[in-house]
């Protein structure tokens, strides 16, 4: 899916674009897809993002209806969808708005660039959004990669990115065996 290899100068063009149609939602998914085994994730995880099918398509109809289509990129090679970025915002208690940006690269085409582009990409669009909406307003940059995410990791790293903080998520494997009590007096 996606592959690069057989490529005569080893070179093959990538196109950047906005998302254009619900169309686009089965190819995004597929970069999720494609990454699974290599980035290790977990689907049943609360923090890794594993989107279903169905909640890209309903995320691209909100969109596409607004005015934020902008904020979702989508990375074209070798006839497919290769990569896809977007960004994610919101404002902290103490008045400071975030803006997250998040992407995934299909494993066979990273080192290629396409990561630090759509990054350097979506980083321009956080700005001009923040200088829009928030004129004066503190703003900063976030990005997520979980441990299995080195790739994703190292390029954060790189471009100067640092941990803020780290989710720990823990599960009880034997939850079947717990026997339930019940609640103290007056608490419920």
């Amino acid at each position: 899916m996606g592959d690069p290899a057989g490529a005569s100068d080893g070179l093959i063009a990538v196109r950047y674009r906005a998302i254009e149609s619900l169309a686009d939602a089965p190819r995004l998914h597929a970069v999720h897809l494609g990454r699974l085994a290599h980035d290790r994730v977990d689907p049943s995880s609360a923090s890794e993002s594993l989107p279903s099918l169905e909640s890209l398509r309903l995320a691209l109809g909100a969109t596409l209806h607004g005015d934020w289509n902008g904020d979702w990129l989508v990375a074209e090679g070798a006839g497919t969808v290769v990569a896809y970025g977007r960004v994610e915002d919101w404002q902290e208690a103490d008045d400071t708005w975030v803006y997250l940006a998040l992407g995934w690269v299909l494993p066979a085409w990273r080192g290629r660039g396409i990561g630090t582009e759509l990054l350097h990409r979506t980083e321009k669009r956080i700005r001009a959004r923040a200088a829009l909406e928030h004129p004066g307003a503190i703003f900063e940059f976030a990005a997520n990669a979980s441990e299995t995410e080195r790739d994703a990791a190292a390029l954060l790293l790189h471009e100067g990115y640092t941990c803020a903080y780290t989710v720990v998520e823990m599960a009880l494997a034997a939850a079947d065996s717990v026997t339930l009590t019940a609640m103290p007096a007056g608490v419920r």
